[in-house]
């Protein structure tokens, strides 16, 4: 199973970790591992080509991808990154409706330094 994890703090996103594999089809031959992979490559790409973050931390692992935005964006950084997040959510849920056995997604809701008093 291929599992997609989204950390948000307050509403911006800030981490996103795909790991594993579905085992649909054989490698190679797996629609559902190559959907999500193309999805989370061109996600990572496009942060850095279309919203000018130029300092992502990233991790490729064996096909696991994940990924924490930096502090202190600014507005349209910020903007821009949750609607290309967004996007990718939007394709990942797709997926999900036609492959709900094979993806596990959870969008979870964090503190950050920032965020405590």
């Amino acid at each position: 199973m291929i599992e997609i994890r989204v950390k948000k703090s307050q509403k911006q996103y800030i981490a996103v970790g795909v790991t594993g594999h579905a085992n649909y089809d054989e490698h190679g031959k797996d629609i559902v591992c190559a959907s999500v992979s193309i999805l989370a490559q061109t996600l990572l790409a496009s942060l850095g080509a279309l919203s000018g973050i130029a300092d992502i931390d990233y991790s490729v692992e064996s096909g696991d991808l994940s990924f924490e935005l930096p502090m202190g964006l600014d507005h349209e950084q910020t903007y821009n990154s949750n609607l290309l997040i967004e996007s990718f959510l939007i394709g990942i849920n797709g997926i999900l409706e036609i492959y709900p056995d094979y993806l596990d997604l959870q969008v979870e809701e964090v503190l950050t330094d920032d965020d405590q008093i």
